[in-house]
């Protein structure tokens, strides 16, 4: 029983929101801004634009192409997906993208 609740235990803290989004805090873009506040690292749907030859991210409405001064170099996503932080999508401060890109 003891197992089982300490099994229970550490699939709650596993999947808390919270513990999701530490392993954005301490990431830096290369100019040094710290990525992560309050909620403004978040994963988005990216899209290979043809006409333009760039690789872009959905932030909220909008598709934006990525900045590679604001791409984070020491951490990769760990789940394969793509993140930006930003407070307002015309500004993004960072990019962490997936290994395979």
């Amino acid at each position: 029983m003891l197992k089982s609740a300490l099994l229970a235990a550490t699939a709650l803290t596993l999947t808390s929101p919270s513990l999701a989004h530490d392993w954005f805090s301490e990431l830096h873009s290369p100019t040094g801004q710290k990525c992560c506040g309050a909620n403004d690292c978040r994963p988005v749907e990216s899209r290979y634009n043809a006409q333009s030859g760039q690789l872009e991210l959905r932030l909220d409405r909008m598709w934006v192409p990525i900045d590679y001064d604001k791409v984070v170099r020491e951490q990769f996503s760990p789940d394969g997906k793509y993140y930006a932080c930003w407070r307002d999508p015309n500004y993004p401060y960072c990019f962490i993208l997936p290994l395979e890109v």
